[in-house]
């Protein structure tokens, strides 16, 4: 994408299509709902005159094209970060590229972790677990916490793990976008928590996009589950096993399926 680019009357299904990291009036942009389709015939179709691409007289055709009517938005505009920190700008979601400054920063977190990781997983009880992971997220995991190794994690630094915590297993964290899981909550063997994404633009598809992972109190994730970027699950709440989790999940229900949908109320 063109650094800067004005999109004018850009309906809400094509802004988010395009997998921008903007806002839109108060509505919420989800990434999973982006079309492919839709964004290679944008591109390949209209062209930028200057610093602006106004879609206002093409909106006929394009929802008539591509199934989608939806309210527009009059102008949309690239923020510009008011930090220079690359671990804030992570955080706050804003795409990060191998080329950016302070990439090294970021690095060497990925180092140090690649250095704990192997004493992690051959710790020899559950006590060397808590000790050897609190390295590598930054803070003392309470000893009311119990994981299993193998724990899987390419970052570490922005895990929050609270107290009377269970982890199974051969779980994958990539933590980003950042990782919170609440007290009392139970995450069954070889589940992944993934809060990291790449631009749809196969020439920017190197760069990183990051949004956050919540996991409320007492939820329960079954073997297996995948938790997409962005998603918060539920008070009580229980992911089925082998469930793909692309939304939030509301407190007390029991989703399932690839995609998640909730099977029932607790």
């Amino acid at each position: 994408m063109i650094k800067g680019l004005k999109l004018i009357g850009l309906s809400a299904f094509m802004y988010q299509s395009l997998g921008l990291v903007y806002g839109c009036e108060d509505k919420e942009l989800d990434i999973d709902t982006y079309s492919p389709k839709l964004y290679a015939g944008i591109s390949n179709k209209y062209n930028a005159i200057g610093d602006s691409l106004d879609f206002t007289s093409h909106l006929p055709s394009l929802d008539k094209e591509y199934g989608q009517e939806q309210e527009p938005c009059n102008v949309v505009e690239k923020s510009t970060s008011k930090t220079t920190d690359i671990f804030e700008r992570l955080r706050a979601g804003e795409l990060i590229r191998f080329n950016d400054p302070e990439y090294s920063k970021i690095t060497a977190v990925v180092n140090m972790t690649i250095k704990l990781s192997p004493q992690l997983n051959t710790a020899t009880d559950t006590d060397q677990i808590r000790h050897y992971l609190s390295e590598i997220i930054g803070t003392k995991i309470d000893d009311s916490t119990t994981i299993f190794a193998p724990f899987y994690t390419n970052f570490g630094r922005f895990i929050q793990i609270g107290k009377n915590v269970f982890i199974n297993h051969a779980c994958s964290f990539l933590d980003m976008g950042g990782i919170t899981i609440e007290d009392e909550v139970l995450i069954g063997p070889k589940v992944n928590l993934i809060t990291e994404n790449h631009p749809l633009n196969p020439n920017d598809r190197q760069a990183l996009i990051t949004k956050p992972v919540t996991i409320k109190r007492k939820a329960w994730i079954g073997a297996n589950a995948t938790i997409l970027p962005g998603v918060t699950i539920g008070e009580n709440s229980i992911v089925a096993a082998g469930a793909v989790v692309s939304r939030d999940v509301p407190d007390n229900v029991i989703v399932g399926g690839v995609p998640a949908k909730i099977i029932k109320q607790i």
